[in-house]
Parts: structure tokens; sequence; C-alpha cells
């Protein structure tokens, strides 16, 4: 019996040093997989950490450009409003100008459409035929009847200084003289008052049938402002602020 207990206990002794080598195994492999799992988490979580860090500054510039082009869209903005309120305080300066100074501007705006001498009807607002329609049309006639008288006398003068060189003008000479003088009076047509009124701020409008030339102030203004909007731009922001 004893040499069985002893081949017994060998056998058992053996399989305990078995179990106690699988279990020491199992528990390095279990420890060594957990220790991977460990490291797997840490580098994965750098890696969520690295790509979180780059997501955050990718945002921050995107905030930080978008802010800038905003900043920038804003101060365009501004600008454009500040030289948009130049040039209508420059036309409403223009509209409240004392009564002589205006009307001399309106003079200065007809005679420019008016200097092909074709006349036309001239038309203002309500405001502005009252207070100054006559005197307009009156002033603009002057000076065409004015041109015309300064034509017919040189015309006679040239005959004039012929008689008194002792010479007797050519019948050629006079008939080109009543010519000229004829072509005097016929040149630079008259104006007159619409007894219409046109819907501008100010300025003129002159009617020729179904043609109207708009020289109202704010189509003047506005006109100026499409090539000095850059000076203007310039005297208000000198260093590009």
């Amino acid at each position: 019996m004893n040499g069985l207990d002893n081949i017994s206990n060998k056998i058992l002794e053996e399989a305990r040093e078995q179990a106690n080598a699988i279990l020491a195994d199992a528990d390095r492999q279990a420890a060594e997989i957990k220790a991977k799992a460990a490291e797997d988490a840490q580098r994965e979580l750098e890696e969520g950490r690295r790509a979180i860090e780059a997501r955050r500054a990718d945002l921050a510039e995107k905030a930080r450009l978008s802010a800038s082009l905003e900043h920038r869209r804003l101060l365009a903005n501004a600008r454009q409003e500040m030289i948009g309120q130049a040039f209508s305080a420059a036309l409403d300066r223009l509209i409240h100008l004392p009564d002589e100074r205006y009307r001399h501007l309106l003079v200065s705006l007809a005679e420019q459409a008016l200097a092909d001498g074709e006349g036309g009807e001239l038309l203002f607002n309500e405001r502005d035929r009252a207070a100054h329609g006559e005197a307009v049309v009156s002033a603009l006639n002057a000076k065409t009847l004015s041109g015309k008288i300064s034509q017919v006398s040189g015309s006679v003068q040239e005959v004039v200084d012929t008689v008194r060189r002792g010479s007797l003008p050519t019948l050629g000479t006079i008939r080109e003289s009543f010519r000229s003088a004829a072509d005097g009076l016929s040149a630079g047509k008259l104006v007159s008052l619409s007894d219409d009124c046109a819907a501008i701020p100010g300025g003129v409008v002159i009617r020729r049938g179904k043609i109207e030339l708009n020289c109202s102030l704010d189509v003047s203004v506005r006109m100026l402002s499409e090539s000095m909007s850059f000076m203007v731009s310039q005297l208000l922001f000198p260093e590009g602020e």
C-alpha cells in the first residue's frame, strides 16, 4: 500500500505542480493581456487627445480667420457707408446753398447741357421752379442773345473797318457779312420754362421733345462719386485705417 500511496501522492503532486504552472502561466498571460490592454488604452487615449487638440487648434484657426474676415467686411462696409455719407452731405450742402450761389449753380448745370445750342424746356422741382425758374431761364437766354449780338456786331464791324480804311466793301464781302450775321442770329436756340415740375431733389432737367437731359444734383453727385470715391476714401482714411 505504501508503494501505491507513494505513486498516488507523486501523481497528485505532479498534478498540483502542473495546475500551479498552468495557473501561473494563465496569470502571466492575463497580466500581459492586461498590460497590453492598458498600453493600448493609453496609446488610444493619447491619440484621442492629440486628435482633439488638433481639432481644437483647427477650429480656433478657422474661428480666427472667420473673425478676421468678418472684421474686414464690417470695416469695408463702415468705410463705404462713411464715403456715401460724405457724398450725401455734399448733396445736401449743394441743395441748401444761399439763393444766389444756388441759382448760379443751376445756370452752370444747364449751360453744360445746352452747349450744343439746341435749347429746350427747363424743368425744376416745385420749390426751385418757384424760386429760381424764371431767373435761370432769363440768365441763359441773356447769354445766348449776348453771343448772337457779339457775332452780328463782329460781322458789321468788318464792313465798317473796310470803309474806314478808305475802301468800299465788295458785294461779296457785304453778302458774307450779312450771312455771318444771319448765322449768328439763328445760332443758339433760346430756352423756356416748362409748366411741368421734375421729381428731383435739386438741379435741372432739360426736355427736348421726348428726350430729357438729366442734370439733377443727385445724378451729378452720383456720377462724381463713381470717379471720386477713391480720392474721398484717401481723405477719410489717409493711412488705410
